[in-house]
């Protein structure tokens, strides 16, 4: 753990002893809670051999569950804000953006180049597909699949994700 980013941080339930987390591009802040289980950082290489030169930013006090998956970003930063719970069984894909004091349960999938916006609860098994725009104060039931942008203060459910009350309405009649 020399030479990287290590100081003022409490809780970490495993060892990655191996891993020079620096320089594969991997910042942490203080307070980051890491889980019993495996947390796989992907280096980011593809088939074509396009090297992903963006990092991991991880802000302080959050918690990543159990065998989540933080892929590293390609061109600019994957960065997971204060604050942010991540449920085991997360997969945040390259390039993604969530914003402070989110949760996601578990099981969820995050596409490409994905921002989340602040104090958004996405329940169990919600997939999220690439390059859209989650706003601030959304929520997203369970198994929900997002395939459009959502705009602050909704609450959608359904595959695809809609409207909450129209989802229902929609379903009960």
């Amino acid at each position: 753990m020399n030479n990287s980013e290590w100081q003022d941080i409490q809780a970490i339930h495993m060892s990655i002893q191996s891993v020079d987390l620096h320089s594969i591009g991997i910042k942490m802040d203080r307070e980051l809670r890491i889980s019993c289980g495996l947390i796989n950082i992907a280096r980011g290489q593809c088939n074509l051999r396009i090297y992903h030169i963006g990092r991991v930013i991880i802000q302080d006090n959050c918690y990543i569950g159990s065998n989540c998956t933080i892929d590293r970003g390609s061109f600019s930063d994957t960065y997971i804000g204060e604050n942010v719970y991540l449920d085991n069984q997360v997969h945040i894909a390259h390039n993604v953006t969530i914003g402070s004091n989110s949760v996601l349960a578990g099981q969820c999938g995050v596409a490409g180049s994905v921002n989340i916006g602040s104090y958004v609860k996405m329940g169990g098994q919600v997939g999220i597909v690439g390059h859209v725009n989650i706003g601030n104060h959304v929520e997203i039931a369970a198994k929900s699949g997002v395939r459009n942008s959502i705009e602050d203060n909704q609450r959608v459910m359904g595959d695809p994700a809609i409207n909450m009350f129209t989802h229902l309405k929609k379903t009960l009649i």
